[in-house]
């Protein structure tokens, strides 16, 4: 499967699909992601191994949920067993939406 075939395959099995992009044009998703989790609702995140796409969005949700960023880091590289983020650049972005969710 690749890129393309992902939306189409998520959507398929009846999930929604959100690619993350600049964090000015997603942080409404985020909003209403982490609202659905406050819901009940779960959110599935994926990326290629795990580390970078995926752990920036769950480390988003639980940032808007309350959570001090290098809680949110901690728990998900406890949880994953892996150092994230992948990069600096992911960390740096969990703390400007934290100033701007603010």
């Amino acid at each position: 499967m690749d890129l393309y075939d992902k939306e189409r395959a998520a959507t398929a099995a009846g999930l929604r699909f959100v690619s993350v992009p600049d964090l000015a044009s997603v942080l409404s998703t985020l909003r209403e992601l982490s609202d659905g989790l406050a819901d009940g609702a779960h959110v599935v995140t994926h990326c290629r191994a795990g580390i970078g796409r995926a752990s920036l969005l769950a480390a988003a949700l639980l940032i808007l949920r309350g959570t001090d960023p290098d809680l949110a880091w901690h728990a998900l590289e406890e949880a994953r067993g892996l150092a994230v983020p992948d990069t600096p650049e992911q960390r740096e972005w969990t703390l400007r939406l934290l100033n701007r969710a603010a």
